[in-house]
C-alpha cells in the first residue's frame, strides 16, 4: 500500500507537468531521474514544433503507422528496481489505441493497451508507465491509475525494454509525443545505513614533480557507486572501483581536498577536509614531444620539442644525443630540436639536463624513422633499372665510383658538415631506345640548404641539350638557370618525376601532391644514343648539402620488353656485403614474383659455384669457390640472364664492386703556417688502396684556391705531405682526406694546425 501511495504521488506530479523527483520515503531511493532524448526511443517519426498549443520551438515527435514497435531500454534493470517512463501524448482523430509491453531477454510480458476512450482527443495527455522488475506494470493517465497487471513470467536477464505500438484508422500521423522523462527507483534494504567516507594523504612529502596519493576509506563497499574527489572545491577525479584514491600532481602551494561518496541508492556523504602542502622541486624534469617506441615519417619529423621544468633553479647544461653521439644542446627551458636529418631506421634518443645546483636528469627513449610514402605501383611492363652511375668530377677532387640508391648509399656531398664542391655532381642517366617511352623516376630527397638549381633534360650522345626543365619554386622554368629551388630545407621529400614522351607530358609529384604539369616535350629523334639526364646536383653555389635515397627508375615502351637488369656505362650496383665465399649484389627490380636464370655467371678471378635471386629484397647472392682479394675491384657478368618470364634475353649484367672495405685511420694531421698539409695515414688492410687529399684556401671566407691529389696507401703507416699551390700568407687552409671508394667517406678534416 505504501508503494502504491508513492506511485500515486509520482503520477500526480507528472499530471501537474513536473518530472519525477527523488521520493522522500524512508524505504525508497531514486537512483535515476532525467529527461529522455528522442533518439533514445527507436522508430519515432519526424521532429515537429508548436503542436497542440506548444511554442513553436517546443519540439515533439510524430507517432505514425509503423510496422516496428517503439522501444526504450531500461537501465539498470536489476532486482527490485522500479522503472517509470512518462511522456505527454497528443492523439489525433486517426488514433485508436496504444499498446505497451515489456520485452525481456527471450519473451514478452505485461501486455496492456490504452484506447481512445481513455484519453482526451486533440489535446495533451499525461502518460506514465511504471514497471517493476518483479513483473508488475501500472499505467497512469492524467494522474490516475488506469491499468494494473502482474505477469508470472520471470525475466532471466538484467536487460529489458518497454515496447510501444500505436494503432489507428488512417495512414497518417496518429499522435505526437512530447517531454519524455525516465525515473528509476530502488527500495532500500532492511537495516539500510547511508555511506560514510574519510580521506588521508598517503604521500609523506608532496612535491610538484610527483603525484600525491589521497586515499578514501568508505563504508559499505559493496554498495558504493562512486567516489568523487575535490581540490579547492573543483572536481578533479571520479573513482568507481576500490581502492578509491586520487593520484594528483599539485603545483607548489596549499590546497584543501575532500571527497563525496555515492552509493547504489543515490545516497551520498562528504568526507573530512585535509590540507595538502606541495613543495617546489628544484630537480630538472624533462618532457619531450617524442614518444618512446613511436615511428615517425621522414618527411614530417622536422622538429622535436624538449621542455626542462624546475623550480627555484636554472638550467646549467643540457643536450640531446642520438645513437650515443651528441646531437644538439639545450639552451633553456623550452627547446626546439631539428631532427629532419635523421636517417631511416631505429634511433636511441637520450636527453640530459643539469641545473645550477648540480642536480641532473636523463630521459631515454627509442624512435624509428620510416619512409613517408609507398612507392607508386605501375602495371606497365618493367624494362630496366638504372643507377646513379659513376661520376668523376672534371677536376677530380670528389670521386663517385657507384652509388646504390635503393639500399642506403645516398648521393651525399659534404665533409664534416661542410661542402666545398661547387661543380656539377652525379647524374641519373637513362638511355632511350625511342621517343615513345615513358620514364618514371622516384626518389627521396633531403635538402640541408637549397641555394642552387636542379634540372632534368633530354640530350644526345654528344651532350647537346634538346629540352631543359628547371625545378624551382615548385614550378618548371625553361631555359633560364634560375636559382633558389623551393624544396623546403632541412627535411626529406618524396619526389616522383613522370615523363611520357608519347603523350608529351611531364608531371612532378612532391610528397604526394602534383606540383608541376608540363607539355610540349621535345625528344631528340633520329639517334640510337638518346638519353635523359634526370637529376643534376646543385652547382655554382658552395656549402650545399644534398642527398638522394631510395631511388628507382622505371621505363615503359610500346615494345613488350623481357624483364632485364642493365646498367649504363658498364657499371652496376655497389656490393652491399662480401663475406667469406659469398657476396650479394642488389638490383632495383621490384617485381612481386620473379625467378632468375643465367646460362653463365662469371666473376673475374673467381669461380662461381651458385647464384640465387631473392625477390623479397631483390638481391642476387653469388657463391664463390674461393674468397676474393681484400679491397679489390671485380667485374661480375651474367650471360643469357632472364629475370621473370618470357623469352631468353641475351644481355650481360655488369656489376663492379669492392669486395671489402679497407680500414684507414689518421694521426698527427696538421697544416703548417706555410700551407703544407701533413699526416700519418694507416692502411689497416692487406693490400694497397687510394685516397684523395683535398685542400681549399680562403681569404676572408672566400674560396681563392684548391689543390687535389690522389695518393696510394700501402698496408701499414704512410706519411704524406702536400703543399697548397699558390699559398698566400695569412690565408686559411682547410685540408681533408677522402676515401672516395667508401660512399665516399671523409677520414679527417684539419685547418691551420688544428686537427
Amino acid at each position: 500500500m505504501k508503494n502504491r501511495l508513492i506511485s500515486l504521488i509520482l503520477s500526480l506530479l507528472l499530471a501537474a507537468g513536473m518530472g519525477c523527483i527523488p521520493v522522500l520515503a524512508a524505504d525508497t531511493a531514486v537512483i535515476t531521474d532525467r529527461d529522455v532524448e528522442f533518439a533514445e526511443i527507436s522508430n519515432l517519426g519526424d521532429l515537429v514544433g508548436g503542436i497542440g498549443g506548444l511554442d513553436a520551438e517546443d519540439m515533439s515527435v510524430e507517432l505514425s503507422e509503423n510496422t516496428d514497435d517503439r522501444s526504450f531500454t531500461f537501465t539498470p534493470y536489476e532486482s527490485k528496481t522500479i522503472h517509470t517512463l512518462s511522456f505527454e501524448l497528443y492523439p489525433t482523430s486517426d488514433f485508436t489505441s496504444m499498446g505497451f509491453y515489456v520485452r525481456g531477454s527471450i519473451f514478452f510480458f505485461n501486455r496492456r493497451t490504452i484506447n481512445a476512450a481513455d484519453l482526451n482527443m486533440d489535446t495533451w495527455n499525461e502518460i506514465s508507465v511504471r514497471v517493476s522488475v518483479e513483473q508488475t506494470m501500472e499505467i497512469y493517465i492524467n494522474g490516475s491509475l488506469r491499468y494494473e497487471m502482474s505477469d508470472q513470467k520471470v525475466n532471466d536477464s538484467n536487460e529489458a525494454s518497454l515496447r510501444m505500438a500505436v494503432a489507428g484508422t488512417g495512414t497518417g500521423v496518429r499522435g505526437y509525443m512530447h517531454n519524455p522523462h525516465y525515473t528509476v527507483e530502488m527500495p532500500l534494504p532492511d537495516g539500510y545505513t547511508p555511506p560514510s567516507i574519510s580521506i588521508a594523504c598517503e604521500t609523506e612529502k608532496v612535491t610538484e614533480s610527483e603525484a600525491a596519493v589521497i586515499s578514501a576509506d568508505v563504508s559499505v563497499h559493496e554498495r558504493v557507486s562512486s567516489v568523487e574527489f575535490f581540490v579547492d572545491g573543483e572536481s578533479v577525479s571520479v573513482d568507481t572501483q576500490a581502492p578509491y584514491e586520487l593520484s594528483h600532481i599539485f603545483a607548489p602551494g596549499e590546497y584543501e581536498v575532500y571527497a563525496i561518496v555515492t552509493d547504489n541508492y543515490n545516497s551520498s556523504a562528504q568526507s573530512n577536509t585535509i590540507t595538502v602542502n606541495s613543495l617546489a622541486d628544484t630537480r630538472p624534469r624533462i618532457e619531450t614531444s617524442l614518444v618512446d617506441g613511436e615511428s615517425y615519417e621522414r618527411s614530417t619529423i622536422t622538429a622535436a620539442t624538449v621542455t626542462v621544468r624546475m623550480s627555484e633553479a636554472t638550467l646549467a647544461e643540457g643536450h640531446l644525443s642520438v645513437d650515443g653521439t651528441r646531437f644538439a644542446s639545450l639552451t633553456g627551458t623550452e627547446n626546439t630540436i631539428d631532427l629532419s636529418g635523421l636517417s631511416m631506421g631505429a634511433h636511441d634518443i637520450s636527453i640530459y639536463a643539469e641545473n645550477n645546483l648540480g642536480e641532473s636528469a636523463v630521459l631515454e627513449l627509442s624512435i624509428t624513422v620510416v619512409r613517408t610514402l609507398e612507392a607508386v605501383v605501375y602495371s606497365n611492363t618493367y624494362e630496366n633499372s638504372a643507377n646513379v652511375g659513376s661520376a668523376t668530377n672534371s677536376r677530380g677532387y670528389i670521386r663517385y665510383e657507384t652509388i646504390n640508391p635503393e639500399f642506403g648509399n645516398s648521393v651525399l656531398l659534404g665533409c664534416d658538415g661542410e661542402n666545398d664542391v661547387s661543380l656539377e655532381g652525379p647524374w641519373v642517366s637513362i638511355p632511350l631506345s625511342n621517343c615513345n617511352t615513358r620514364v618514371v623516376l622516384e626518389f627521396d630527397m633531403y635538402v640541408e640548404r637549397m641555394d642552387g638549381t636542379m634540372f632534368a633534360m633530354f640530350a644526345t650522345a654528344a651532350n647537346n641539350r634538346s629540352t631543359l626543365f628547371q625545378l624551382r619554386d615548385s614550378r618548371m622554368y625553361s631555359p633560364d638557370n634560375s636559382q633558389n629551388c623551393a624544396f623546403s630545407d632541412k627535411t626529406w621529400h618524396h619526389v616522383i618525376l613522370d615523363l611520357d614522351m608519347k603523350e608529351n607530358t611531364y608531371d612532378m609529384h612532391v610528397d604526394g601532391t602534383l606540383g608541376i604539369e608540363a607539355a610540349e616535350i621535345k625528344c631528340p629523334e633520329g639517334s640510337s644514343a638518346n638519353w635523359i639526364r634526370m637529376i643534376s646536383q646543385l652547382y655554382g653555389v658552395p656549402n650545399n648539402f644534398f642527398a638522394l635515397d631510395n631511388m628507382t627508375v622505371t621505363t615503359y615502351s610500346d615494345v613488350p620488353y623481357i624483364y632485364k637488369i642493365t646498367s649504363p656505362n658498364g657499371f652496376g650496383d655497389n656490393i652491399v656485403s662480401a663475406k667469406d665465399n659469398t657476396f650479394t649484389a642488389y638490383f632495383n627490380a621490384p617485381l612481386a614474383e620473379v625467378s632468375v636464370y643465367a646460362s653463365k655467371f662469371s666473376v673475374a678471378g673467381a669461380e662461381v659455384v651458385d647464384a640465387v635471386y631473392n625477390a623479397a629484397d631483390t638481391s642476387i647472392t653469388i657463391e664463390l669457390a674461393e674468397p676474393l682479394k681484400e679491397g679489390s675491384y671485380q667485374l661480375v657478368t651474367a650471360e643469357n640472364l632472364v629475370i621473370g618470364s618470357g623469352e631468353l634475353y641475351e644481355e650481360k649484367l655488369y656489376a663492379r664492386f669492392q669486395v671489402a672495405y679497407v680500414p684507414i685511420t689518421a694521426s698527427d694531421a696538421a697544416v703548417s703556417e706555410s700551407g703544407v698539409f701533413s699526416a700519418v695515414l694507416n692502411n689497416g688492410g692487406t693490400s694497397a688502396c687510394d685516397v684523395y687529399v683535398l685542400m681549399n684556401m680562403y681569404q676572408d671566407n672566400v674560396l681563392t684556391g684548391r689543390s687535389v691529389r690522389r695518393i696510394t696507401l700501402r698496408p701499414g703507416e704512410n706519411t704524406i705531405s702536400q703543399a697548397m699551390e699558390g699559398y698566400s700568407a695569412g690565408a686559411t687552409v682547410r685540408a681533408a682526406v677522402w676515401d672516395s671508394i667508401q660512399n665516399p667517406y671523409c677520414i679527417l678534416l684539419c685547418e691551420n694546425n688544428a686537427s
